[in-house]
């Protein structure tokens, strides 16, 4: 008899939002009592702020990274492709060195300092390159259409103490430049000496 009265009630759905009413403002009860308890309860906010700002920021940086992880794969996906069309294109050496000369003025500070030639589809660059653009002219390089292969024999731009090799930044023009700032440094220096 029992069995059957407690399984009858079990059935009923009235005592099942019943149930779940009292254990939910119980919960709700105890919560708000941890909450806003006078001595320890601004310190337990604060606890649980700091940590849901600390779960968003973690959030977005993964989101962040993601996004830009499959921005990447796409972009290379589609230089790949679009590399298989250009690689069949057919293009005189001279419209190729042209293309090349091109793309070299809008990558590098100064393409004079690069020479360059095309023999068959494959382009030989030779010169001095300062060292952060390297590779950015290398990647240029070899998207442009028709261009087979790439040889690169270039050095690196020559520094001191930070500052260019006069030769890079234009011969007479580049030394006087160089020249003028060495010595507005060294007078303003001597001043503060003085």
């Amino acid at each position: 008899m029992f069995w059957e009265r407690r399984s009858k009630s079990f059935d009923n759905r009235e005592y099942w939002i019943a149930g779940l009413s009292a254990t939910m403002g119980a919960g709700l009860g105890v919560g708000f009592t941890y909450f806003c308890d006078p001595d320890r309860g601004h310190a337990r906010r604060k606890k649980v702020a700091d940590r849901a700002v600390s779960l968003i920021a973690q959030g977005e940086r993964l989101v962040e990274h993601q996004g830009k992880n499959i921005l990447n794969r796409a972009e290379g996906m589609l230089n790949q492709a679009g590399s298989l069309f250009h690689r069949q294109e057919d293009v005189p050496d001279d419209v190729l060195l042209e293309r090349v000369r091109s793309r070299l003025g809008r990558v590098v500070q100064r393409p004079q300092s690069i020479s360059t030639s095309v023999e068959e589809g494959i382009v030989r660059l030779t010169g001095t390159v300062a060292r952060e653009e390297k590779k950015g002219v290398l990647r240029e390089i070899r998207e442009v259409p028709g261009v087979l292969r790439v040889e690169e024999l270039l050095t690196y731009e020559k520094r001191r103490n930070g500052k260019s090799i006069p030769t890079l930044l234009g011969g007479l023009a580049g030394a006087a430049v160089l020249l003028v700032v060495a010595s507005s440094r060294s007078h303003s220096a001597s001043r503060r000496a003085a």
